[in-house]
């Protein structure tokens, strides 16, 4: 047990020194380092296709409520529900909100299909 040290130091140093070993060890830091990048790389635009993250195909009906504009990044308002509900129709927009002071209503064709989740009904949401 005394040359344990000893012996352990000598084989580890000869492990390192193998050029096999150096080489495993850089393939394997490389793939782990690349890894870090996969999250980053699949939330980018590359797989997103044409997302509404500026809010650019949403609309807003605001009805004696205060609400931060800046939140809405380049979303439209619109003056009635109608004008949102043809749009919506037509396909010029994605999703609307009509907010009065007491509820507020979420339009879209995706939310007809029972898909409620939203970034933008979210903007909204944690105002109410």
């Amino acid at each position: 047990m005394k040359n344990f040290m000893t012996v352990f130091n000598f084989e580890f140093k000869q492990f390192f020194a193998k050029k096999s070993t150096r080489v495993i060890m850089m393939i394997y830091f490389v793939l782990i380092f690349g890894a870090t990048f996969i999250p980053s790389i699949m939330n980018s635009s590359y797989f997103k296709g044409n997302s509404n993250d500026n809010f650019s195909k949403s609309a807003y009906v605001v009805k004696d409520v205060p609400v931060e504009v800046t939140d809405l990044k380049e979303a439209k308002k619109y003056e009635s529900k109608e004008q949102i509900e043809k749009d919506i129709k037509d396909g010029k927009l994605e999703e609307g909100i009509v907010l009065t002071k007491d509820s507020y209503e979420y339009l879209s064709k995706q939310s007809i299909m029972g898909n409620n989740d939203s970034a933008f009904r979210d903007a909204f949401w944690s105002k109410c």
